[in-house]
């Protein structure tokens, strides 16, 4: 989804433009928030799926809170920030230690909720930071009749901004971290491997899933 800050007639605030739907500052309870409205030529009857996986994302601790919703809208928490791209090549994968653990235990919460992003192999604006820490954003195409594989997604794309991407120990900690959960364990030992071999093993929260 593209993102700027395009005034728009009536007063109105475009805060990004994707191909089924447009983002508007909006305002819930005297608060900013963002909503996301449906195109006339969306390729999607309606948003309740995207507003349904967000919110099954929201109850494992992932994604803007979602703050209402209906067939044509979807009122979030407004997430202002950095992409995590850009910040990676900005600041390389140690200057963004924390962001990229804070983004990697998002993803691995999904993949264990059972949930695939769809798009974190090109996190682009799909991954914006805050603070130290990192929120995944936009879950139009996410789908949970497929099998998860945001972890090796995003540690793929954050290895590439870092230019490590053929990384022999990162590739291998991928392999054995996807292979464990093909096999229906919880991959938590292999997800630790993963966070090491991309050298973000003390920036990791302790997590438990």
């Amino acid at each position: 989804m593209a993102i700027w800050g395009k005034p728009l007639p009536g007063g109105l605030s475009a805060l990004g433009k994707g191909k089924s739907s447009v983002v508007l500052l909006c305002e819930v309870g005297g608060v900013e928030a963002a909503a996301k409205v449906r195109r006339v030529d969306a390729p999607v009857p309606d948003l309740r799926m995207e507003a349904a996986m967000l919110r099954a994302a929201n109850s494992v601790g992932v994604g803007p809170r979602i703050l209402g919703w209906g067939r044509t809208v979807i009122v979030m928490e407004l997430v202002e920030g950095v992409p995590l791209e850009e910040l990676l090549r900005a600041r390389g994968l140690r200057g963004a230690a924390d962001a990229a653990a804070s983004a990697l235990d998002g993803a691995r919460a999904l993949d264990a909720a059972g949930i695939d992003h769809g798009e974190l192999h090109r996190p682009g604006h799909h991954v914006t930071v805050r603070g130290r820490g990192a929120v995944i954003l936009d879950f139009g195409s996410a789908s949970a009749s497929r099998r998860p594989s945001n972890v090796t997604s995003l540690a793929s794309a954050i290895a590439r901004a870092a230019g490590s991407i053929w990384d022999p120990e990162l590739r291998r900690a991928l392999r054995s971290y996807k292979e464990s959960l093909a096999r229906g364990e919880s991959g938590e030992a292999e997800y630790r491997e993963v966070l090491r071999a991309l050298g973000l093993g003390r920036a990791a929260r302790q997590i438990s899933l």
